[in-house]
């Protein structure tokens, strides 16, 4: 692999966790230790993460060892690794926001209060990432993961420089929407049945109506990212008192991205 420090850089809700375990699997397919075993909750222990992974790196280099981080900030470190590799998964805002409103259990009230600054949000962070860091980021569209996952494996290796194997293809399966609950649905039994709140397994996160939801500490999957929405969807979910604004706010986004209006 042409790198051993790999972000995962992207808006939520837009495939990255699924990028995410598809590079740390085909790391591991090559005998990589990854670095960090489990996923972090805050953005700061990811970049803390890479930093230290950085520092241990400079002062003893292990060429069998990668770090893999993921983040829903954009890209900003004070040093970059000159073999640094940036991938950022891109899909239409709308379904983006649409499945956000679902994943974090949002009322349409707290929708028509907050949609603009979280469509901000992800228009500055696909604007940075794609001003600043041309030179090293590739681009996943979420439709191609859900579609031809196969193709995005082919993708990441070809930038990584290697050509992907039939173990590394057997990753789309691995990671299909009925292995992923599946999975879910396993490890939270087991976090259950352990009746420890310090369990190294998962733990519940809270969401917007104070509910709460389980995150897989191994895998970084949540109850609820698996889901039966269909991308274009997006106006039988949304609010229809913001759904046309929120086109018009997006309009130039989505002409330069080619996202249908």
């Amino acid at each position: 692999m042409k790198s051993r420090c790999v972000w995962i850089s992207s808006p939520p809700r837009t495939g990255s966790m699924w990028v995410f375990n598809i590079i740390r699997d085909l790391y591991r397919n090559r005998n990589y230790q990854i670095t960090p075993e489990n996923v972090l909750i805050h953005p700061y222990e990811w970049t803390q993460a890479r930093n230290k992974f950085v520092l241990a790196d400079s002062e003893a280099p292990n060429l069998h060892r990668a770090c893999i981080v993921k983040s829903h900030q954009p890209f900003i470190v004070s040093a970059q690794r000159a073999d640094e590799t940036l991938f950022m998964t891109l899909r239409d805002p709308r379904d983006s926001l649409a499945s956000y409103m679902r994943f974090m259990d949002m009322d349409a009230m707290t929708l028509e209060q907050n949609w603009r600054s979280i469509l901000q949000s992800h228009v500055g962070f696909v604007t940075h990432m794609t001003s600043h860091h041309q030179d090293r980021l590739t681009l996943l569209l979420y439709k191609d993961i859900k579609s031809n996952p196969h193709s995005i494996i082919k993708t990441i290796m070809q930038t990584l420089d290697e050509d992907a194997t039939a173990e590394d293809l057997a990753l789309a399966e691995k990671y299909s929407k009925r292995n992923v609950k599946e999975s879910i649905e396993k490890s939270q039994k087991q976090h259950q049945d352990s009746n420890d709140k310090n369990s190294k397994i998962g733990t519940f996160l809270k969401t917007h109506s104070e509910s709460s939801r389980y995150l897989d500490y191994k895998t970084g999957f949540q109850a609820g990212h698996v889901s039966e929405y269909e991308d274009g969807n997006w106006g039988d979910i949304l609010p229809p008192t913001v759904a046309d604004q929120i086109t018009h706010f997006l309009q130039p986004y989505l002409e330069a991205y080619g996202f249908p209006e």
